[in-house]
């Protein structure tokens, strides 16, 4: 339910950001934005884990060799996730598939080396596994909403800053005293938000299936495409806030 109302204005029929030509191909708002944001209330209201704030820094991972496997099988079911949002081949569909396909791989790579870097630099030579991994996922949140629409150079700009965002979000987290265990609003969500607002600044207008309309920012469209971007952030984060606030508040009475 909760992500039903966003994913009906993004994407449906009768939606009024699709209607406006808002650009989210792959979900990096009606899927990540909305579980990031849902993940920062649950931590909010849940409270943190048993002894969480009785340590220094993170408490230490379960297993770095599950979380590796884990993230690579999510790498590679998410460029086809991101190909398959295209909904075919036909036309020249095709082409926006590939093109998919290119940019979520180079931004990919650019999140993982933003977070092998920031590791060898704060861990002081040290590589931290869990920053690897997170640079690579919240690279993948970020290029989601515009890969099909940006060049090759972009999507490395954009999972490279995604991943860094996403990253730094993580000690903010810490000093709010919200316990997230597996990062998700950082990942999910930060990620997600600036993937949205990315395509207002690199988008450029579709010319072979029409799906974008407006060019952004850096292309010459003003701020027009990037206005419409932030209102879908804003209309499906508070959305999403209000919505599991609600329900975690009914469960809890229960």
């Amino acid at each position: 339910f909760v992500y039903c109302i966003p994913a009906g204005w993004l994407w449906g029929d009768h939606g009024f950001l699709r209607n406006m030509y808002v650009v989210d191909l792959a979900g990096s708002c009606g899927v990540h934005l909305v579980g990031g944001t849902g993940a920062f209330v649950a931590a909010w209201m849940l409270g943190p884990r048993l002894g969480r704030w009785d340590i220094e820094g993170d408490p230490p991972m379960g297993s770095a060799t599950n979380a590796i496997i884990g993230v690579m099988m999510l790498w590679w079911a998410w460029i086809a996730f991101n190909q398959g949002a295209t909904f075919g081949i036909s036309g020249k569909k095709w082409i926006i598939a590939i093109k998919s396909t290119i940019t979520s791989i180079l931004a990919s790579f650019a999140g993982g080396s933003v977070g092998f870097a920031y590791s060898m630099v704060m861990r002081k030579g040290k590589t931290e596994v869990m920053l690897v991994c997170n640079g690579i996922l919240a690279a993948l949140v970020s290029i989601m909403a515009g890969c099909a629409n940006v060049t090759n150079l972009e999507s490395v700009i954009i999972g490279g800053l995604g991943a860094l965002f996403a990253t730094l979000f993580g000690p903010v987290l810490a000093w709010l005293r919200i316990d997230d265990p597996v990062s998700a609003s950082a990942v999910h969500g930060v990620g997600g938000l600036w993937g949205m607002l990315a395509v207002g600044l690199f988008g450029k207008k579709d010319n072979l299936e029409g799906y974008t309309m407006y060019n952004g920012l850096f292309h010459g469209g003003g701020l027009h495409l990037l206005g419409i971007q932030a209102l879908a952030c804003v209309c499906c984060m508070v959305w999403a806030a209000v919505a599991t606030g609600f329900f975690i508040f009914c469960l809890s009475c229960c």
